[in-house]
């Protein structure tokens, strides 16, 4: 008898003393306590679209054909990013030379219950831009510039919207290509992308206006990039691609105010040389829904 209540004493101190260990361990008590806890801001709805449109550019006429059209879902008539921005600045591409051929631009739309989205293409030529290799042969350039962006609402965030260029052609003819990186103080993202000529100066400036100001998501990356899908035989080497990026795991990332980039790419051929260069712009905004307590369920309203 003696026996039983010392091993019922003993358990009555031993309890109070596990307790108090419990207790004094904030970090076992906490981690207990979030597992338990649903996460209130964590990301469960994500949504996408995408447009790509196709061309071609004649070599010696100045003309754009062949348009052709595929997306995850067409609206033919968006609302422009014009309308929507503070009047200060377009979405254009400007050259700056009288020796610069303009091919007419061309545009990506799409528009959705919460969302709208739209890029312009713009092509400019220069014939007998300077000479290369042993027979100082003539080459002529060609430089794709792309501005656009998109815009969301219904509680829904952007998390990237962006465009890849690139051409079906030899992966040696790309000379270089640039995107935007930084908010100027008229509100913008801007790039420029001179054309290498053997005499005289002629480039190409490009604008996209912007709601934030946010210099770490703008930027670009040249070749293949899984977030923009091209098609594969438009050569990776060939490719340039602008755009905005936020991550999307938790409800206050991204941003519902109109963001994009600019685009450019030069490319050189020789001066001879017929026929047209087929030519692709691919284009994507992506978004998640920040409503609270996505992890019980609740939704935001469509997205296309």
């Amino acid at each position: 008898m003696r026996r039983i209540l010392i091993l019922v004493l003993l358990a009555c101190l031993t309890l109070p003393a596990e307790a108090a260990l419990a207790a004094a361990d904030p970090v076992t008590s906490s981690s207990a306590a979030e597992a338990e806890r649903p996460r209130k801001k964590k990301v469960k709805q994500r949504a996408s679209e995408w447009m790509r449109m196709y061309g071609k550019v004649g070599l010696r006429r100045h003309q754009i054909t062949d348009v052709e059209y595929t997306s995850s879902q067409l609206h033919p008539e968006p609302p422009s990013p014009e309308d929507r921005s503070d009047g200060r600045l377009s979405f254009a591409c400007v050259k700056n030379s009288s020796r610069v051929i303009a091919f007419h631009p061309r545009s990506v739309n799409m528009a959705g219950h919460s969302f709208s989205h739209q890029w312009k293409l713009f092509v400019y030529k220069v014939n007998r831009a300077r000479t290369r290799g042993r027979k100082d042969r003539w080459m002529k350039q060609f430089e794709f510039c792309a501005t656009g962006g998109g815009h969301t609402e219904n509680q829904w965030n952007a998390n990237f919207e962006g465009a890849a260029v690139s051409i079906k052609d030899r992966p040696d003819i790309k000379l270089g290509g640039s995107w935007g990186e930084t908010v100027s103080d008229d509100g913008g993202i801007h790039a420029t992308l001179g054309f290498q000529l053997s005499a005289g100066i002629a480039s190409i400036s490009a604008t996209a206006p912007v709601g934030i100001d946010d210099d770490l998501r703008f930027t670009g990356t040249n070749g293949s990039d899984s977030r923009l899908y091209v098609p594969a035989e438009y050569v990776d080497a060939n490719q340039v691609n602008g755009y905005y990026t936020s991550s999307d795991d938790w409800t206050f990332q991204g941003t519902g105010r109109w963001v994009g980039n600019v685009v450019h790419v030069l490319y050189e051929l020789p001066q001879r040389r017929r026929g047209a260069l087929s030519w692709v712009i691919a284009t994507k905004i992506s978004a998640h829904c920040t409503k609270w307590f996505q992890v019980l369920g609740r939704r935001c309203e469509s997205f296309d």
